[in-house]
């Protein structure tokens, strides 16, 4: 089957389909880490991928499709996403939206944020009230096959997700009452922190119109224990030296030396009380679309 036939499959089986978009008001702080080998000079180097890089599908991407990938609000999700192992360096960066943007969602349902080693609540913005149940049932099927586990190697089967990604984030038939045209990415659950947390996948023209760098920072894993297995993440120590801080001037070249304008405690979330759900939820808006 075409990646044609598939799209087109994908429409028949969600005509009629109601889904509800996120809307984020500007201050949204977006976290990216990517293994380096020696300081950053440019900001681009730690921003999404030149296309031609880009030689391997992914959750997200297709090949020669690059996106920004982040994590919402802390840097944690970051380091378990890139695979992080003892003694390699990276450079996380700090990024924070300058304008509202608009998402669309993959990966939440009830049943599988329930069902997770971590279980949590659907998301309030996720909700559809008074959703039908053919509605349901095609809600829960997207989130089974989107946040399945992928070996590597295997990336043949991300195929369908990428199919779902391109209906999710499909053109626009008219504007919304806020005057949004397109979608800036999609949100999904982060399948490395055993849907604990929330991801980001924007578009390349997002990140260059609606974000601003605020700062990026030298990190090496210094210790691990606790295990890497999917069970064990939830229980893991983790420490982290961090060693340079840079700013980007108006050229976006970085300065490194800077002056640090986020603890580290506070960059790891490790500073919020225990008991408290500090993932972030979007403002009250939100715009329900029906396909």
């Amino acid at each position: 089957m075409s990646n044609a036939e598939l799209d087109d499959a994908i429409r028949r089986t969600h005509d009629g389909f109601m889904f509800v978009a996120p809307i984020y008001d500007p201050g949204l702080v977006i976290w990216r880490m990517v293994r380096v080998g020696s300081l950053p000079a440019h900001k681009g180097r730690i921003s999404y991928p030149p296309k031609e890089l880009v030689t391997v599908r992914g959750r997200l991407n297709e090949t020669l499709d690059p996106v920004f990938y982040g994590s919402l609000q802390y840097i944690m999700p970051c380091v378990f996403e890139v695979g992080m192992t003892v003694g390699d360096i990276y450079c996380a960066s700090m990024w924070r939206s300058k304008e509202r943007i608009m998402c669309s969602h993959l990966g939440y349902s009830k049943e599988v944020l329930a069902n997770s080693v971590i279980p949590r609540s659907l998301p309030n913005w996720a909700e559809v009230r008074m959703d039908t149940e053919r509605n349901e049932l095609i809600r829960k099927w997207q989130a089974r096959v989107f946040t399945r586990q992928v070996p590597k190697g295997s990336e043949h089967l991300y195929r369908l997700g990428l199919a779902l990604k391109r209906f999710a984030i499909a053109k626009i038939a008219a504007a919304t009452p806020d005057g949004f045209t397109a979608f800036d990415g999609l949100i999904y659950p982060s399948i490395a922190t055993t849907l604990a947390f929330d991801n980001v996948a924007l578009l390349p023209s997002t990140v260059d119109d609606k974000f601003d760098l605020v700062e990026a920072r030298l990190l090496a894993l210094v210790g691990w224990t606790g295990g890497s297995s999917m069970n064990a993440r939830q229980e893991s120590q983790i420490t982290m030296s961090d060693y340079d801080c840079a700013h980007p001037n108006s050229d976006g070249r970085l300065q490194w030396g800077a002056k640090r304008t986020i603890t580290f405690d506070e960059m790891i979330g490790t500073t919020s009380t225990p008991s408290k759900d500090t993932r972030i939820e979007p403002l009250e808006k939100r715009v329900v679309f029906t396909v």
